[in-house]
């Protein structure tokens, strides 16, 4: 079977660490490329990456179509993917279940040792036929994996000082990745000599706003992402307002339906639910939150939502 050189550079899948974990972590020295080829660089969250810096495998036609080259062998190789746009976003949370809920007045600890596992069904429910799927997997710069994925995620080290009538849990926020294109469904040439399939006319398609989405990983399967302390009400563990949290957690889709949340939270050590709900208690400032994650200008998870000081880190 006679492959085209484009798809066997694309069949290597590799996970993107988009975001670096803080010192407290095994990973910290890690540092990986936006789109898994080329200079090390490190993405910005909910910022759309275009192919200026994703390059595509496949370039589109101009009339919008997405090319495709005939093996021969199976109508599936008519099928392709042009790559337009990447973005990095956070999905929902994954409480650390080895660590107690947390009661103040107390220092509230998690090590580099705690973990999580992390399950994410892909593309949230979205089928991908055969055709479909063996056009993604390899039109996608980095490779594609569609697939239930599960994954154990690492804490990093840190202390949240908790003053009386503060309560909470650590939580780890995994990132996925969302690629964005144009998806051409064509057909067999009619002369078998050709090389091309046809993708207009009868029997064909092109849908132009075709997404799917990756959880990312390490090179080494650990899930990548963001660990945060949620400050919740000492008596309903409840999660307070989203401006009393950490800017990771704010983001939509990000916390737990309450009641899987409460129904993890009452078997944490210390979890159960006091009878009378305390007053809601702001959160600690910032002298007291978790120290940022990376370095330098990347502090994801402590103020500024995951943009990058361009003087240190820029973008392939």
């Amino acid at each position: 079977m006679k492959i085209p050189f484009y798809s066997l550079i694309a069949t290597i899948v590799t996970g993107v660490a988009a975001l670096p974990p803080g010192p407290g972590s095994p990973h910290h020295l890690h540092r990986r490329d936006v789109c898994g080829g080329g200079p090390a660089a490190l993405p910005i969250l909910y910022h759309p990456y275009g192919t200026d810096v994703c390059p595509p495998i496949i370039h589109l036609n101009a009339d919008g179509t997405c090319p495709s080259t005939f093996s021969g062998y199976d109508i599936h190789l008519c099928t392709s993917f042009c790559q337009l746009s990447t973005t990095f976003t956070y999905i929902t949370e994954s409480p650390f279940t080895e660590n107690p809920f947390c009661h103040g007045p107390q220092s509230c600890t998690i090590t580099n040792t705690v973990t999580t596992t992390v399950t994410w069904s892909a593309n949230a429910g979205i089928k991908i036929d055969p055709p479909k799927l063996y056009g993604v997997q390899f039109g996608v710069t980095g490779g594609f994996s569609y697939a239930s994925a599960r994954a154990t995620a690492e804490a990093r080290s840190f202390s949240v000082k908790l003053d009386q009538n503060q309560c909470g849990y650590f939580t780890f926020i995994p990132i996925i990745r969302t690629i964005c294109g144009v998806f051409t469904q064509g057909v067999p040439p009619r002369e078998f000599h050709d090389t091309q399939c046809i993708i207009t006319g009868d029997k064909t398609s092109t849908d132009p706003n075709f997404c799917v989405s990756q959880p990312q990983n390490y090179p080494d399967g650990k899930a990548s992402g963001d660990v945060v302390f949620v400050y919740t009400d000492c008596g309903t563990r409840e999660p307070l307002p989203k401006e009393q949290q950490d800017p990771a957690y704010q983001h939509d889709g990000v916390p737990l339906p309450r009641a899987q949340l409460m129904g993890i939270l009452k078997q944490l050590p210390g979890g159960q639910a006091t009878q009378t709900s305390q007053a809601y208690a702001h959160a600690p400032t910032t002298s007291s939150a978790p120290p940022p994650l990376g370095t330098g200008g990347l502090q994801l998870g402590s103020g500024n939502a995951g943009k990058v000081d361009s003087a240190k880190y820029k973008r392939v």
